[in-house]
């Protein structure tokens, strides 16, 4: 029930004050919340019904830079 990914932000997924884009972010959020629930049984599918999220400061880029997501599992 674990994941961890990584991503390096493309210069079109940050905006001209090298923050993260919205958008990128809880894309990444669901991909590594995906692979943490089937990791558990990879051969299930796994389909986000609701994601909400409250941005509590920005996520700053600059070339070169991974963002790092870590997933847990806590109900199956």
């Amino acid at each position: 029930g674990d994941s961890e990914l990584h991503y390096a932000p493309r210069p079109e997924h940050v905006n001209s004050f090298e923050v993260l884009h919205g958008g990128a972010s809880m894309t990444f959020l669901d991909v590594v919340m995906a692979s943490a629930a089937r990791s558990v049984r990879p051969e299930s599918g796994v389909v986000t019904i609701e994601m909400k999220t409250t941005f509590m400061r920005p996520v700053r880029f600059k070339a070169g830079d991974t963002l790092r997501g870590i997933g847990r599992l806590l109900h199956g």
